[in-house]
């Protein structure tokens, strides 16, 4: 169960699976054409995309919905285990 407004926020934004995958694509492509390393990992979130390099501990996150404001809540800063 999501605490406070977190469930309602979620229920008004969905995102498709294809809309992470080009996204994801659209993401490569910026780091292809900038000549910028390639993610160690890859992991789908609800409402991003977000592209993990593990030697330099580094997360970038693509965010789906230009619109969204993160709440402090949300933001979270480890990295996957695996």
């Amino acid at each position: 169960m999501l605490a406070g407004g977190a469930s309602a926020k979620l229920a008004a934004v969905s995102f498709t699976l294809a809309d992470k995958i080009e996204a994801e694509q659209q993401f490569r492509e910026f780091l292809h054409a900038h000549d910028l390393p390639e993610p160690d990992a890859v992991e789908y979130g609800f409402n991003c995309v977000r592209f993990y390099h593990h030697e330099s501990r580094t997360c970038v996150v693509f965010d789906l919905d230009p619109d969204a404001v993160p709440d402090e809540d949300d933001l979270d800063l480890s990295l996957p285990s695996g």
